[in-house]
């Protein structure tokens, strides 16, 4: 099954590291994700860049509303994530519990929903590097919904978000923009790994406290912002809640940086 991992900072936090700890930080993913490929667990990591960076599209009376800043109101930010492929949870907990965070992070670890995920197209994001050079960004739709209002979804409106998400997908697919997208499992299959002083501990739940649900993310990949909302704007869940768009952060394969998006097959 496959599990993604998402990473949460306090936000007075980020950005305080010294320069030693920063480089440190660096090694711990590299090794994680050496470890995980050599065991087929690893399937992709990406790095968000920060959320001042972020759009959020709202749908209110039938047209698109844009404004900037992240949607979900919280002091934590989230800021990366990885997908590993893992036999069971505590597979996946072990992989998590690798990954550092500062002080007061923590890691959610999510099931995927492997029947409804937008299909990905076979070519890797790797390959998007010429494109990239040209000009072209990659970014993370990330999908939130009120959880009263996610929780009061009827099983045909749920199918008519999943077939809407899925419209969107197929028209990025032939625009030649589209990487993958992936649908959660609910809230409630959340698993998440607190760091409090150096100690990780294990609860249920998320981790976040915001009262938004994030049901799960596209990456897309365009030359300008305004191609990327014309996207955001094709979700039909945007009419109760928010398509926060994200640029991420794009290292190739020979990059310093450790948080790239790679495939271990």
């Amino acid at each position: 099954m496959k599990y993604m991992t998402l990473i949460y900072e306090h936000a007075d936090e980020i950005g305080k590291d010294s320069e030693d700890k920063h480089k440190a930080l660096i090694q711990q993913h590299n090794q994680l994700q050496k470890e995980a490929k050599e065991a087929r667990a690893y399937i992709g990591a990406v790095e968000l860049k920060p959320a001042n960076s972020a759009i959020s599209v709202r749908i209110q009376n039938a047209k698109p509303s844009v404004t900037d800043g992240p949607f979900a109101e919280s002091k934590e930010v989230f800021v990366g994530f990885y997908i590993f492929d893992c036999a069971d949870l505590d597979a996946a907990l072990k992989w998590a519990g690798m990954i550092p965070t500062g002080p007061n992070g923590g890691v959610e670890v999510r099931p995927i929903d492997d029947d409804e995920s937008c299909p990905s197209i076979q070519t890797k994001p790797d390959s998007y590097a010429g494109e990239l050079n040209a000009g072209a960004s990659m970014y993370a739709l990330l999908i939130y919904q009120p959880e009263a209002v996610f929780d009061a979804y009827s099983a045909k409106e749920l199918d008519e978000l999943i077939q809407g998400n899925g419209a969107m997908a197929e028209n990025a697919m032939a625009s030649g923009h589209y990487v993958l997208g992936n649908k959660l499992l609910p809230p409630v299959t959340t698993t998440t790994i607190l760091n409090r002083n150096a100690q990780h501990s294990i609860t249920d739940g998320p981790f976040s406290e915001a009262k938004e649900v994030l049901l799960g993310l596209h990456i897309i990949a365009c030359k300008s912002i305004e191609e990327v909302r014309a996207y955001a704007e094709q979700i039909p869940n945007a009419n109760a809640g928010v398509v926060e768009v994200r640029p991420i952060n794009f290292y190739e394969q020979d990059g310093e940086m450790p948080l790239q998006w790679t495939s271990s097959t």
